[in-house]
């Protein structure tokens, strides 16, 4: 669970930096939103298909590789930032690909669970999961806010990437 949640906490962490970051790279809102939408497409696009393929993959190797991802995603993500070379359009192209390593962890974390715990306990586990998930989109972007604050939009890519390594 602790992991699911570090992961859940990740998505949040990027979320918030990503929103804040992109509106500071274009001052626009219009773009913030538009930037918003395509970092959700994943879900639209690849949704179906990613259950299909994680119901015939192993999904704990699939989990492994989607937090892998996008661990890799954030601290590439990080560099370009810290080198000045990171664009609203290379940053849109990260969230797009944090956002499809998603799409494949959730199918795989979700159809793993009855798997790892017996039948009984399986309505305990689901619930510790949804409380585990719905903790991380309230504190991830609580500490997200105060880690901008504190020490700049930075500081989120290394929080990001520690949490889905």
């Amino acid at each position: 669970m602790s992991a699911q949640f570090l992961s859940q906490f990740g998505d949040s962490v990027f979320l918030i930096a990503f929103i804040w970051l992109i509106l500071d790279l274009t001052g626009s809102k219009s773009a913030t939103g538009i930037a918003a939408t395509i970092s959700y497409l994943p879900s639209l696009l690849f949704g179906v298909a990613a259950g299909l393929l994680v119901d015939r993959l192993n999904r704990l190797r699939v989990m492994v590789w989607a937090d892998a991802g996008r661990a890799l995603l954030l601290g590439l993500a990080g560099a370009l930032y810290a080198t000045q070379g990171l664009t609203p359009a290379v940053l849109v192209a990260i969230a797009f690909g944090v956002s499809t390593a998603s799409v494949l962890f959730y199918p795989a974390r979700d159809s793993l669970l009855p798997e790892l715990v017996p039948a009984r306990d399986l309505t305990r586990a689901n619930a510790w999961v949804q409380l585990s998930q719905q903790g991380a989109f309230f504190l991830g972007p609580l500490v997200a806010g105060y880690f901008l604050m504190r020490f700049g939009i930075s500081s989120a890519f290394p929080v990001g990437v520690l949490c889905f390594a």
